[in-house]
């Protein structure tokens, strides 16, 4: 049986409505008998995940501002520069990592274990239709400068 295909769907969700539909699967889940206990450090963590994500995908960004370059998630080929610095030194995707974890900081403010199961699905959907056709484009454009920076850096951490 031939496998089906997917490829339609790369490219085509904003990941700012991909992060918006997830955070909105956590708010809707139903409540499980697994929820975490309520305890007073969800909240903190909560709180600091919210900022950390914030501030890690902001400054993504901003590097990619500085650097006068295309912040489009959905049109890749149009970058005029491979971002290698700043933040882009420890994350090739840190604008997808801040809202990962700005993902699982919403999870811990509805004390939604589901949050967790969510937020894997959003690295997979992520992964698979955002950040390879990406990778793709960058890879096509920039050669073996994208590719030694790929050795050089994780795709999320």
């Amino acid at each position: 049986m031939p496998k089906p295909k997917l490829g339609w769907l790369e490219l085509k969700l904003p990941p700012v409505l991909q992060v918006a539909i997830a955070a909105g699967l956590i708010v809707l889940s139903p409540a499980s008998t697994l929820s975490f206990p309520h305890w007073p450090l969800w909240s903190t963590l909560a709180i600091t995940g919210a900022i950390l994500g914030f501030t890690i995908a902001v400054s993504g960004v901003w590097q990619f501002r500085h650097h006068q370059t295309t912040v489009n998630p959905l049109l890749p080929e149009q970058a005029s520069q491979l971002v290698t610095s700043g933040i882009y030194r420890y994350s090739r995707n840190p604008m997808y990592l801040g809202m990962l974890i700005a993902l699982l900081g919403w999870s811990a403010w509805w004390l939604q274990p589901l949050g967790v199961i969510i937020s894997g699905l959003f690295v997979l959907y992520m992964t698979r239709f955002q950040i390879v056709p990406e990778e793709r484009a960058l890879r096509a454009q920039f050669g073996s400068q994208f590719s030694s920076y790929t050795q050089q850096t994780r795709r999320w951490l």
